[in-house]
C-alpha cells in the first residue's frame, strides 16, 4: 500500500506533498510517462528512492535519452546528463565525462584552498595542482597535495623549481639538462645579441711573445 497526501506547512505557508512507502525493505518511485513512452515499469522517466539505512535517490530516464536540470529556460544555465553518461554544465552536448562551459572555482578565498587532484590508474602516487596560501601556484607529488613539491610560481611570475621560494623569472634548485642535439664534450651554452642561447665550442686564440726558462732552477715545497 502507498499513501499520498498534503502534509503539514513547513515554513512561509509552503506545503508538501509526500509519497510514502510503509512497508519495510521496499522502495519508492514516481514514474513519468506519455503515451510514446508506454506505460511500463522500463518506461518514461523514474524518481526513486531506495531502502537501507541510508537511502538514496535516483532519477533514472528509462528511454535512454538525456537528463536536465535547469534554472530558467535556457540550457546556458543547465546541467545535462546525456545518454552515454557525460554530464554538461552550460551546455547539452557535453564532449567528456565533465565539460563545463564557463569559469571553474575550487576553494572558497578565506579557509580552504583551492586544489585540483589527478588520479592514476595504476594506484600509483597523485599529481595535485593547489593555490596555496602563500600566494603561490604549486604542483606536487604524492598522497596529498603538498607532500612532495615540484614546482611552484609565485605571484611575480619566478618560476621554482626545487623551490617553492624563486627568487628569479627560472630558479633550479638541483641539476639542469640541456640538450638541442647540438650539445658535446667542451661546448658551452652561449647567448647570441638577442638572448637566444646555444651550444658552441669554445674559440682558440694565439698570441706572439717571447718564451724564457731558466736553467737549473730547483723548486722545492717545504712542509
Amino acid at each position: 500500500m502507498v499513501n499520498f497526501w498534503n502534509y503539514r506547512p513547513l515554513f512561509n505557508n509552503w506545503y508538501r506533498a509526500a509519497f510514502h512507502q510503509p512497508d519495510p525493505g521496499s522502495g519508492s518511485a514516481i514514474q513519468l510517462s506519455t503515451a510514446d513512452a508506454g506505460i511500463g515499469s522500463f518506461d518514461g522517466i523514474e524518481i526513486s528512492m531506495g531502502n537501507g539505512g541510508a537511502p538514496r535517490m535516483y532519477i533514472i530516464n528509462r528511454e535512454l535519452g538525456g537528463i536536465g536540470l535547469y534554472n530558467g529556460n535556457s540550457p546556458a544555465s543547465s546541467m545535462y546528463i546525456n545518454s552515454d553518461h557525460k554530464v554538461g554544465i552550460g551546455t547539452e552536448s557535453p564532449t567528456s565525462l565533465l565539460h563545463v562551459n564557463g569559469t571553474i572555482t575550487s576553494g572558497d578565498n578565506a579557509t580552504t584552498q583551492g586544489t585540483l587532484t589527478m588520479l592514476p590508474s595504476n594506484g600509483a602516487a597523485f599529481f595535485h595542482v593547489k593555490n596555496n596560501n602563500d600566494n603561490t601556484l604549486r604542483i606536487s607529488h604524492g598522497p596529498v597535495a603538498g607532500s612532495d613539491d615540484l614546482m611552484t610560481i609565485n605571484s611575480a611570475g619566478n618560476v621554482g623549481i626545487g623551490t617553492t621560494t624563486p627568487s628569479s623569472k627560472l630558479e633550479v634548485n638541483g641539476d639542469l639538462k640541456i640538450t638541442d642535439g647540438t650539445q658535446g664534450i667542451g661546448k658551452v651554452f652561449t647567448s647570441d645579441a638577442n638572448g637566444l642561447a646555444s651550444w658552441v665550442t669554445p674559440a682558440l686564440t694565439s698570441s706572439s711573445g717571447t718564451l724564457n726558462y731558466l736553467p737549473n732552477l730547483i723548486l722545492r715545497v717545504l712542509h
